[in-house]
């Protein structure tokens, strides 16, 4: 085939013969991934998984084994073909096909899982099994410990004679054979050293994979009767530095490594013909419009396979994933474009399922709970403390009510919170998203693992459908997949990267986009410091919230007590953020405190503006003048 063109000649073999061992090697290679597997695997699955130091494509894996017969597709899956009628086989004849396909020695575990994949029961239940279903059968031969091959890959030799043993072997009309006989003359192999020993003579005396077969003929005509068959194969499995394909060929470790190196430069080869490279434009594709004779029509099965598809991986998956892992289907085939529309379509009408962003589709039972409902922690609580007048201490007033910058503090789309939505001023729509954001973490959004989904934040997600599922990327900590919903205003599914990177109250994130949708690169800044409270004191503060709770205590109260901590004064927002942590409040309420009672007095400074809290003031009181600004109607 045209991959193979480039093929490089060191074994002393032709260059179709070296091609057809590669071949081999590779198709061995995908067995074994499958057999570990014990169960079908999709292309990309079985190219990831095949993919050990040579970087294998779709591609390269279609034209490869298109005609194999060990290897069959069905129903988008590759499988092992003995698994295709083993349901009909018994048991006996289904290790016995299993060990043919194989090619090469297996032991009973392995066994053990071809019968449990094919008969669906798990593996556990075969391993005493096997053993002593192969146990004295004459078809069999265990050559080590509960490893078996097939009792006709051993050398014949019921008799001494050698013309006989070359013909009940199969090896006077063998060309092979006469090439590697005259190759090697009358050299020895067995005078010293362990049989793997004398194995590796041969092979290497030639420079070329060798038949199992012939390797045993040429050590019984040096041992004679001493020549066991058995001793060989076991040689040959124990020892690292030999291989065995499944044709039967035994071949070194640097010659498989050669082997490896072939398959390498003839994967790369179909690389450079593929279409991976192609830009798929999903949105364009399922606009374009398809010939009535294209159209294609899916069933429910198709639609089992794509739930079991994302039950599998656990998350969404979008409809390039799907037509790839699912329906096995790359943007270069004809049918991508109709299958693609067939499957939006389907989805879409299924009540099932939801679309989830940047052409996500996920079943709704998949769906974490918390995704629909908010914690509680980030819930604003009130709680009605009176006065001996029997007046709320805790009072919200208007925007003209409150001093100095507060009102546009209150409304600062930056520090738009849970609950205080309607407070935020309006931030102008753009054609252009921001090309980062930098979100400071409170310590409530640090507990509940969550970010606030901000309206500033609107353009730069591009959440489309009320509920998007995007993955954040770290370089710690890899793809860290999060949820963001119009719903809740929140963004769930960031405890991890929390607890492991941020401190808990004024850490900052950064995000930028990639340039897959859905996707967003995260790093961490400079901790914000008006937000930022040191661990030490949040625990203070931790404490101070266990007291607020075990009693009737107004947010006055709690914020007398936080600035008598604070001789120098508190910016809002670093008071808000210890506000809190002792107990979740909106930031209305704590600037109508600091505007209304006498005891707390604005400073300007030249570089910052702060409050101060004078005690001796705390007995006169409300401020009679900033009662027309209360608030009647409590939005809170």
């Amino acid at each position: 085939m045209m991959f193979w063109e480039v093929a490089r000649l060191s074994l002393a073999v032709s260059k179709e013969t070296k091609e057809g061992f590669a071949k081999v090697l590779l198709e061995d290679t995908l067995i074994d991934v499958l057999l570990r597997d014990g169960k079908p695997l999709r292309t990309p699955e079985l190219v990831q998984r095949g993919s050990n130091g040579i970087t294998l494509s779709r591609e390269f894996l279609r034209q490869e084994l298109l005609k194999s017969s060990r290897i069959v597709f069905s129903n988008r899956k590759w499988n092992i073909s003995s698994r295709q009628e083993g349901r009909q086989r018994s048991v006996e004849g289904l290790l016995g096909e299993t060990l043919e396909v194989v090619g090469r020695p297996l032991d009973s575990e392995s066994l053990a899982r071809e019968l449990a994949a094919t008969r669906g029961r798990h593996e556990r239940n075969y391993y005493h099994m096997v053993p002593r279903l192969l146990s004295g059968r004459g078809r069999y031969v265990e050559i080590h410990g509960e490893v078996y091959v097939l009792d006709r890959w051993l050398l014949e030799v019921a008799t001494q004679n050698e013309h006989d043993i070359l013909i009940e072997n199969f090896l006077d009309k063998d060309p092979e054979f006469e090439e590697i006989r005259a190759a090697l003359g009358a050299r020895r192999f067995t005078g010293s050293g362990k049989p793997a020993d004398w194995v590796v003579k041969i092979i290497e005396g030639v420079d070329r994979p060798v038949h199992h077969r012939i390797i045993s003929f040429l050590i019984w005509k040096e041992q004679g009767r001493h020549f066991d068959p058995v001793a060989v194969w076991c040689a040959i499995y124990d020892d690292e530095r030999l291989h065995t394909l499944s044709t039967g060929h035994v071949l070194t470790s640097g010659m498989k490594a050669e082997l490896k190196a072939e398959i390498a430069e003839a994967a790369a080869g179909a690389e450079k013909g593929a279409m991976k490279d192609v830009t798929v434009d999903i949105a364009a594709l399922l606009k374009k419009k398809v010939a009535k004779s294209q159209v294609v029509s899916l069933d429910a099965e198709d639609i089992e396979q794509v739930s079991e598809y994302i039950e599998e991986i656990g998350h969404p998956a979008s409809l390039s994933q799907l037509l790839s892992y699912v329906f096995d289907l790359s943007a270069g085939d004809d049918e991508f474009a109709a299958t693609l529309q067939a499957l939006s379509v389907s989805l879409e009408k299924d009540e099932n399922y939801e679309n989830v962003g940047a052409h996500q589709y996920c079943p709704s039972a998949l769906i974490p709970e918390e995704v629909h409902d908010g914690p509680d922690i980030l819930q604003i609580e009130r709680v009605s403390v009176q006065n001996e007048a029997g007046e709320d201490i805790d009072i919200l007033l208007e925007d003209g009510g409150l001093d100095g910058d507060l009102a546009k503090a209150v409304a600062a789309a930056e520090w738009e919170e849970s609950g205080e939505e309607f407070d935020v001023a309006r931030v102008p729509k753009t054609r252009k998203s921001r090309e980062q954001i930098i979100y400071p973490v409170s310590h409530r959004h640090y507990l509940s693992g969550t970010m606030k989904y901000r309206e500033l934040d609107d353009e730069f997600f591009g959440v489309e459908t009320g509920l998007m599922f995007a993955k954040f990327v770290s370089e710690e900590l890899g793809d860290i997949p999060v949820w963001i919903s119009e719903e809740t205003g929140l963004i769930t599914g960031l405890g991890k990267v929390y607890q492991e990177l941020l401190e808990p109250c004024g850490s900052v994130l950064c995000l930028r986009p990639t340039d897959d949708p859905g996707r967003f690169s995260i790093s961490t800044g400079e901790k914000d410091e008006l937000l930022s409270v040191s661990p030490e004191r949040v625990d203070e503060l931790t404490a101070m919230a266990d007291e607020a709770a075990s009693k009737p205590m107004s947010v006055f109260d709690i914020i007398c007590q936080l600035m008598a901590q604070h001789e120098g004064g508190m910016e809002f927002i670093t008071l808000w953020a210890e506000v809190n942590i002792v107990r979740r409040t909106c930031k209305r309420l704590i600037a109508s405190i600091l505007s209304g009672y006498h005891c707390f007095r604005l400073v300007v400074g030249a570089s910052k503006t702060f409050f101060l809290f004078d005690e001796s003031k705390v007995e006169q009181g409300f401020n009679g003048r900033k009662r027309r600004y209360i608030v009647e109607d409590d939005m809170y």
